[in-house]
């Protein structure tokens, strides 16, 4: 009970240093987010505990991400845990480690069969039987990129290099199918997909990032590992892409980023952009970040709850990609503001469900059939924290 105690203490005192309504959302969140979690451990041939054999199994709770339209319980799913990942960074990264390790075994074994991460490690919680993971799917981009992304971020944070070394060549292929896949994607979700939106639609600038990010990410873990040549090959081609995605995302008259290249009707939330933040490789100049905040900060008003996903479907909205967004903005006013949004959703009662990944943000209320109600993603909560 006392580790309880301290532990919601901790919550509060770091929340309140940002603001009230910033406590009250981690402290809901960080309830929500650990009862989705399985933690397993083995015993060794004497019967004592192994601790090197952890693992730790998340059940994707609604229809989110790459579950959207079918599945409604799968096992570790990819883009769930990736928008969930600051909550393991800011309290526990080795959570984060154990999360990755049964994904990253099944992937690097013979068994595993495509050239891209997997959505998951089962669609049944909580069966993790794998079944189902060497079918292809159009997540390509957005799951490996996650991936990249996660297992750096987990390194950096808890000093351990172990699944670099690890799994370096199967790290090594993600990055080589970004570099062919995901400067103009084609024929890709992201996690914003919905089936009645246009979520699939090529040439996605907020999943184009992602994966540039993830190929940088790849450059810092080739460094890490010795690997120099890789380091600046991946180095060189993130780069390059960064520059043409910079020109064609970045509206001419810098008040948006295009949603879609070179599309200036189109906007949204760019929350990818974090992962250059969390990861500290400074990747993205601040001059982009100031695009992102100027457009926030004059749309922020136009809904109670918060900030459509994208100009396509401006009825929903989502909890990570809201607060994942604002931990990226260049002014605490607008980021206070959007906070504000979040904690007035969260607690407006519009409905009788727990806080649901997916909502409407002029109503309030859960989207239906995607609603995310229990979901893992509001570990994203903790975006401001993970950053410290």
């Amino acid at each position: 009970m006392n580790i309880a105690n301290q532990f919601d203490a901790n919550i509060s005192a770091i929340g309140n240093a940002i603001s009230s309504d910033y406590a009250g959302i981690l402290a809901l969140s960080a309830r929500q987010l650990f009862g989705t979690l399985d933690i397993t451990i083995t015993r060794d041939g004497s019967g004592d505990w192994n601790t090197s054999d952890v693992m730790v199994f998340m059940k994707n709770f609604g229809t989110y991400g790459s579950d959207a339209g079918g599945q409604t319980q799968s096992i570790n799913t990819v883009d769930a845990m990736f928008a969930a990942f600051p909550v393991f960074l800011s309290t526990n990264p080795e959570l984060g480690g154990y999360l990755l390790r049964p994904l990253l075994e099944y992937m690097d074994s013979s068994a595993y069969t495509l050239n891209y991460a997997a959505k998951n490690i089962g669609s049944t919680y909580p069966n993790a039987t794998a079944d189902g993971i060497n079918t292809g799917h159009d997540y390509g981009v957005e799951e490996s990129a996650n991936m990249l992304i996660m297992t750096l971020a987990y390194s950096q944070r808890s000093g351990n290099g172990t699944l670099i070394s690890q799994h370096y060549n199967l790290l090594r292929e993600w990055a080589e199918y970004l570099e062919n896949n995901t400067l103009t994607p084609s024929n890709q979700r992201s996690a914003d997909y919905f089936p009645d939106t246009n979520a699939a639609q090529n040439n996605q600038t907020n999943l184009a990032i992602k994966g540039i990010i993830g190929i940088a990410a790849m450059a810092k873990m080739a460094g890490l590992a010795g690997v120099s040549s890789d380091q600046s090959s991946f180095n060189s081609t993130a780069t390059n892409y960064f520059n043409i995605w910079q020109a064609d995302a970045v509206a001419s008259d810098n008040s948006h980023v295009d949603f879609y290249y070179q599309d200036t009707s189109s906007n949204g939330l760019i929350y990818n952009l974090y992962a250059d933040k969390l990861l500290g490789l400074n990747f993205v100049p601040d001059s982009v970040y100031e695009v992102a905040t100027v457009f926030y900060n004059n749309i922020a008003g136009q809904n109670t709850y918060g900030l459509a996903l994208d100009s396509d479907d401006g009825q929903r909205s989502s909890v990570s990609a809201m607060m994942l967004s604002a931990a990226t903005v260049t002014n605490t006013a607008t980021r206070n503001y959007m906070v504000s949004q979040i904690y007035s959703y969260a607690s407006s009662n519009q409905n009788s469900s727990q806080l649901a990944a997916i909502f409407g943000p002029s109503n309030g209320e859960p989207v239906s059939f995607a609603a995310g109600v229990n979901s893992p993603t509001v570990g994203s909560m903790f975006s401001f924290v993970a950053l410290k």
